[in-house]
């Protein structure tokens, strides 16, 4: 079943470019009486701070787990024997875009490129 939201009614007021010259001019607001995109609004709202509460608790239970590993690599459970976490390895590699830019202003002017993009904000 496919859900549908009632077109809500648009306001347009004095026309204005975004985010650069490459963004075509938008209107500036919605005035939105439907209930079920304010639900929506808020259930977003409540969404993004449930993800930064889980964030923030994921942070401090990784610094006991590290705290608790010590100089190991395995935490294991002392009395089932279960191994309960261990220590993994991995290598991100990247570029430094300041000695880049820097030592090789012609490559890093032939690799630079910009993406545009856009996101929901509540307030």
């Amino acid at each position: 079943m496919t859900d549908t939201i009632a077109t809500p009614a648009t306001v347009t007021i004095a026309p204005q470019r975004i985010s650069g010259p490459e963004t075509p001019l938008r209107k500036l607001k919605t005035l939105v009486s439907d209930l079920k995109v304010k639900r929506a609004v808020k259930g977003f709202s409540a969404a993004k701070d449930t993800i930064k509460r889980a964030e923030e608790k994921k942070k401090k239970n990784e610094a006991i787990i590290r705290t608790a590993l010590g100089d190991t690599h395995i935490l294991v459970d002392e009395e089932s024997g279960v191994k309960l976490a261990e220590l993994m390895y991995s290598k991100k590699t990247g570029i430094d875009n300041d000695v880049l830019k820097e030592r090789f202003p012609d490559a890093y002017a032939a690799a630079l490129y910009t993406t545009r993009y856009n996101y929901v904000k509540t307030v």
